[in-house]
């Protein structure tokens, strides 16, 4: 997909100017990490930092998930893609997607996400981590829209997070079909006195679809 190959090729650019710099420095090298780490450290760092760049999102999937095919992703390449699709339906509910000030016709907000430009662009991606189905219900609301010259506007629609949620912990599950299962648990807070009452469990579904790995379940729990 073009746009794929895009913002591989921007975290393919990062990379190299970061070795440059090392390289130039009169620090000595790192110690090389293994491909393991390597895979670890990007799926951490995503989820810790919450980072909202696009292309380490593509990172994540294009460097770590497909090139194996139909081998089954690790524990952690599955934590990874989780932290990416929390933060890509973020846009939606929370309204938190980076922007510029430039506004159009309708009030609408002009879209600031690396090698993004237009809603074709942005289905795409959402396409990495979603099913057809969940990107076109996300997509149907019209929250997203190119303006007349064809460059993505968002409306300005954010809304807070869930305050009677608490801390999550996750458990990945290897379904008998070839599926995978993450169920998330959450837990329950009293609004008043924010302290935990219970918890809630919810299943998403992460499974492999004409050769791509890709939530056919999913939903934020807070």
């Amino acid at each position: 997909m073009k746009i794929k190959k895009i913002l591989a090729l921007l975290t393919t650019l990062c990379l190299m100017s970061a070795s440059l710099a090392a390289c130039t420095s009169n620090e000595p090298p790192a110690p090389p990490a293994t491909p393991a780490t390597a895979a670890e450290q990007s799926a951490e760092e995503f989820v810790d930092a919450d980072l909202v760049d696009a292309d380490l999102v593509e990172y994540v999937i294009e460097e770590v998930l497909e090139d194996d095919g139909d081998a089954q992703p690790t524990d952690d390449e599955v934590e990874g893609v989780y932290g990416a699709a929390v933060r890509a339906m973020g846009f939606f509910k929370y309204g938190d997607v980076p922007t510029t000030d430039e506004t159009d016709d309708s009030g609408r907000l002009k879209v600031d996400l690396p090698g993004i430009t237009s809603l074709n662009d942005f289905r795409e991606y959402l396409l990495t981590i979603f099913s057809a189905e969940i990107v076109d219900g996300l997509l149907e609301g019209g929250l997203f829209a190119d303006n007349n010259d064809g460059e993505l506007y968002v409306m300005d629609a954010a809304i807070g997070g869930d305050i009677t949620k608490g801390v999550e912990t996750h458990e990945i599950i290897r379904e008998d079909n070839g599926s995978i299962t993450v169920r998330v648990t959450v837990e329950d807070l009293d609004p008043d006195t924010q302290e935990a009452v219970g918890t809630t469990d919810t299943d998403m579904v992460y499974e492999n679809i004409n050769g791509s790995w890709v939530f056919t379940r999913f939903e934020l729990v807070r």
